[in-house]
């Protein structure tokens, strides 16, 4: 008769509690079943392993013996499950990043690409929102965000670099534009922050066309009526878009941020995820 290898958890469990009783609770087994599966055992491999009485069950001396073994078995089942484990969530689990549409094009979605190459089988979620996630509650893993350094404990803070202000407006546009006549031009603007940003550091500018996403706002320029604040990292990258000048921000802390909590500090998809991004911030810094 041929001995399953799994009845050394049977073997173990008894060996340390002294009785199948313990045993097969901590197993999660009925008595019965435990004690079956320790006599197989012993038939199968032809050896008394414990002696029996009215206070639980002894290990006899060929069963002491077979204790170190039984416990490598143990080892070596457990280092299976870990890495397999391991494996299923790094081919199954999804990797949740978030940021604003100000970034998604040029640094996030470019990063995900490149991370899936990296660790073929990730799967990820990208969401797009002005809403700031909690992090270290878990909405989501990583975040890449823009504004001044954030203040969240329990976060693990990577500057990106800083955010750069430009007056842009399409080639088809009529008029010269003069970063000392700015208040001569109708504006569009993204709603929210952008806007108040835009009334802040150019208090004359007049709004004609406030939209929900920095995409309409570009579309609004193709247009030719309009002029626009955008982040030079992305109206640089517009070849149709001219740009008028900068934005004279004074001093300022503002700059983009990567943002993961603490607690992934060790998680592989979230190291290569972060090199992605910092890479292709870099990249997208050289090409502008």
């Amino acid at each position: 008769m041929q001995w399953e290898w799994t009845d050394a958890r049977y073997f173990l469990a008894v060996a340390r509690d002294g009785a199948t009783l313990r045993a097969a609770n901590r197993l999660g087994v009925n008595q019965t079943t435990c004690a079956r599966r320790i006599a197989a055992l012993e038939e199968a491999l032809q050896l008394k392993l414990f002696t029996r009485s009215g206070s639980g069950y002894e290990l006899t001396d060929a069963g002491r013996a077979l204790v170190p073994a039984a416990e490598a078995l143990e080892a070596a089942a457990d280092g299976f499950a870990a890495t397999a484990g391991a494996t299923s969530r790094g081919l199954n689990r999804a990797l949740r990043l978030t940021t604003a549409e100000a970034f998604e094009r040029r640094i996030a979605a470019p990063a995900l690409a490149a991370a899936r190459r990296r660790l073929p089988g990730l799967r990820c979620e990208l969401e797009v929102t002005t809403d700031k996630r909690d992090l270290v509650r878990g909405d989501a893993d990583i975040a890449i965000r823009g504004g001044p350094p954030p203040q969240d404990g329990g976060l693990i803070c990577r500057r990106l670099g800083d955010i750069v202000w430009g007056v842009y407006r399409h080639v088809s546009y009529p008029h010269p534009v003069s970063m000392d006549a700015i208040g001569d031009h109708a504006f569009a603007s993204v709603e929210g922050q952008a806007l108040a940003g835009l009334k802040a550091l150019v208090p004359e500018a007049r709004v004609v066309q406030i939209t929900s996403t920095l995409q309409a706002v570009i579309e609004t320029l193709r247009a030719g009526d309009c002029i626009a604040g955008l982040p030079t990292f992305v109206g640089d990258h517009e070849a149709d878009l001219v740009r008028c000048g900068l934005v004279d921000e004074g001093e300022t802390d503002w700059a983009i941020w990567l943002l993961y909590p603490e607690r992934l500090r060790g998680s592989p998809e979230v190291r290569v995820m972060a090199d992605c991004i910092v890479e292709q911030m870099a990249a997208t810094r050289q090409a502008a």
